[in-house]
C-alpha cells in the first residue's frame, strides 16, 4: 500500500555495526534489511525512519543515501521548553 511511511524504533537494535567474528544472526538481519531497502527504489511513496539514541553504534551501511538519507538531531529541551511542555501535557489532561 502507498503512501506509506514505515518507522523503526531503536534502529540500533536491529542494524548494528556488523564487524567480523560477530554474532552471525546480527550481520543476517543486516544484510536482509539492506537488502530489502534497496529494493524499494523501485516503489515511489514508500519512506523509511527510524529512531535511535545510539547513532554511533548503527551500522554506516544503513546511512548510506538510497536508505537513511537524512540524520536530524532532537536535543534536550531547556528548562524554559521543559515548563512549556508540561503546561501543554497538563492542559491535555485536563481536557480528557
Amino acid at each position: 500500500m502507498k503512501p506509506c511511511v514505515i518507522f523503526f524504533d531503536e534502529i540500533d537494535a536491529l542494524a548494528p555495526r556488523r564487524q567480523e567474528g560477530a554474532n552471525g544472526g546480527a550481520t543476517r538481519i543486516v544484510n536482509q534489511l539492506l537488502t530489502e531497502m534497496d529494493g524499494l527504489e523501485e516503489r515511489k511513496n514508500v519512506f523509511i525512519m527510524g529512531a535511535t539514541n545510539r547513532l554511533e553504534i548503527i551500522d554506516p551501511a544503513i546511512l548510506r543515501p538510497g536508505r537513511f538519507d537524512k540524520t536530524l538531531f532532537v536535543g534536550l529541551p531547556s528548562s524554559e521548553d521543559k515548563v512549556k511542555i508540561f503546561l501543554k501535557a497538563s492542559k491535555v489532561l485536563l481536557i480528557c
